[in-house]
């Protein structure tokens, strides 16, 4: 390969280095040339698993060159991995004196924590960790805003509310003006820190055309038609949407925006960018059951699905069945390589059904020209 015109080879790396970074390290230690060759797609795709390999990623990009920051595809969970560091990491910290001095207190003069006082400290530290890695995750998306293409989060929150939500009117506008899409997998013990974050934070994402939300797992919903017309706001450009079915059911066709198929009422001031295109709703997996019920049923499935029935502008679309929380994660990532490697990912549609069975309904697709869509997952 050192014979290659340097032209091919950036060629053939664009496409290889899409992995979350195992390819672009392995080129590195190749040879001297394929390691000079490849150090503009080394970053082109990063996987990032934990805290501890955030933050190491965050310094390390402090000392490699802007021109060598492109940084197009990025996953990033809050999930530790061993052993899968992306660049090194930085030494730990060396143990105080008083640290030795006490490990070597004799049994009886040590302190057992209780159950109670373990969990308290357990919990501490979930929460700093939390902390440290939202921050070098901001530090990390400042760094190569203007590269990112598309990115993919993964996070368990464990924080009741943000700790200094009062820090959201004095943080500096993030924008990612070439982002094109995102993927969103969270839950947490609350809704406030979610909420806190999206409506206050100022967030800009003007090339936003992707967006899946279909893993956010909230406590209620009720804020769907708000968090509509932030979206609309934050990202004007959206084409495709994806969202989880307590979505939809919280009125979403209400928010389709007007001049559409479907027109909101004149009175709904919320509604997403007229320049959606696609809505795909993750039916839930374990509600997939056959009604019985015959004509009457006003089953909640049997409501959306009649809701969705008379436009024919709507496709249903064979389902994944139901997900845990951690297999849900890893197919947010799955589908994330996907998509950097030119593949559909969450998008697509090619399990179209030709008809929906129910036992009160039979539910039949339209064309291919269909504007919005049902997914069922």
């Amino acid at each position: 390969m050192d014979r290659c015109p340097t032209e091919l080879l950036h060629l053939i790396f664009s496409y290889a280095c899409t992995d979350g970074g195992f390819t672009g390290r392995s080129l590195s230690a190749v040879s001297r040339h394929i390691h000079e060759c490849s150090k503009p797609f080394n970053l082109q795709s990063v996987a990032l698993h934990g805290t501890r390999q955030t933050l190491a990623f965050a310094t390390a990009l402090k000392k490699i060159p802007v021109h060598l920051r492109q940084v197009r595809h990025l996953f990033i969970s809050n999930d530790e991995v061993d052993g899968r560091d992306i660049i090194g990491s930085e030494k730990p910290a060396e143990p105080s004196v008083w640290g030795v001095l006490t490990s070597f207190a004799p049994f009886s003069r040590r302190t057992t924590p209780t159950p109670e006082q373990e969990r308290a400290r357990n919990l501490s530290r979930v929460l700093d960790s939390d902390l440290d890695l939202a921050q070098a995750l901001l530090t990390v998306l400042v760094k190569i805003s203007t590269s990112l293409q598309t990115l993919a989060i993964t996070f368990e929150c464990h924080w009741v509310a943000l700790r200094s939500p009062g820090g959201m009117a004095n943080m500096a506008t993030l924008e990612l003006p070439n982002l094109t899409e995102l993927s969103l997998a969270y839950r947490a013990p609350t809704d406030a820190a979610f909420n806190e974050f999206v409506f206050r934070a100022p967030l800009s994402f003007p090339a936003l055309e992707r967006l899946d939300l279909s893993g956010l797992k909230l406590l209620s919903y009720r804020f769907t038609p708000q968090l509509c017309d932030r979206l609309r706001k934050m990202a004007p450009n959206l084409t495709h949407l994806h969202i989880p079915t307590r979505m939809a059911l919280a009125n979403i066709f209400q928010m389709l925006p007007p001049g559409q198929d479907v027109i909101p009422p004149t009175t709904n001031i919320f509604h997403l960018s007229p320049s959606i295109q696609r809505v795909l709703i993750a039916l839930s997996g374990q509600n997939t059951y056959i009604c019985s019920n015959g004509d009457g049923c006003d089953c909640w499935r049997c409501q959306l699905l009649d809701k969705v029935a008379p436009d024919s502008c709507i496709v249903v679309l064979e389902g994944r069945g139901k997900l845990t929380w951690q297999k849900l994660k890893d197919q947010v990532e799955v589908d994330w390589e996907d998509r950097a490697s030119g593949g559909d990912g969450c998008w697509n549609e090619s399990s179209a059904a030709s008809k929906y069975h129910c036992g009160c309904k039979a539910f039949k697709s339209s064309g291919s020209d269909t504007k919005y869509i049902i997914a069922v997952i």
